[in-house]
């Protein structure tokens, strides 16, 4: 499948999903300063304004094999984080991640951004959504709870993350499971 940028971008609530642009990179940097970004996410501790833009680049280079970014932005487009999801053609489903800025954390924003992309991901042909969060980041545990996401269990020794193999608790989502309206 191919994946496009939606137009119009999806919104809801105070939010808007759009692509990252260049003029994000220094948003994103002083985001990957809270260390709980780095410590739950692939994103790079110490990230610069190079590497950033070089991200950016490449987030929206993603959605060509399936790796949607969306940059989380509010009424005035200020940064707040991102949402997206790698999705497996062959299996009909699809990883979703995000992370917000410390200052964005607490009203809402991961719930309405995540719901905004399941439902748009299952207009589009996702049968199944899950989530992969450290056992530790109890955050995006109350995320997926709020979104609809069932917890399936502990993957032991997953995947590779950072010099390490840690535990991930599995989380899924379906087209027909009850979840939140973020409009």
């Amino acid at each position: 499948m191919v994946w496009t940028p939606p137009d119009p971008p999806l919104r809801a609530q105070g939010i808007t999903l759009r692509l990252f642009q260049r003029e994000d990179g220094a948003s994103i940097v002083a985001a990957c300063q809270d260390p709980a970004i780095p410590r739950f996410t692939f994103m790079k501790e110490g990230l610069n304004l190079p590497e950033a833009e070089q991200w950016i680049e490449r987030a929206n280079d993603g959605w060509a094999t399936g790796f949607v970014r969306f940059a989380i932005v509010d009424v005035t487009d200020r940064l707040l984080g991102q949402v997206g999801f790698a999705a497996n053609d062959h299996y009909g489903s699809a990883e979703a991640f995000y992370w917000l800025s410390a200052d964005a954390r607490g009203h809402g924003v991961a719930t309405r951004a995540l719901t905004l992309v399941a439902d748009w991901a299952f207009d589009r042909g996702i049968e199944r959504l899950f989530l992969l969060v450290h056992p530790e980041n109890d955050s995006s545990h109350r995320v997926a709870q709020r979104c609809g996401f069932s917890r399936e269990g502990v993957l032991r020794a997953f995947e590779r993350f950072k010099g390490q193999r840690p535990d991930l608790v599995s989380w899924s989502l379906l087209p027909g499971d009850p979840r939140p309206s973020p409009r």
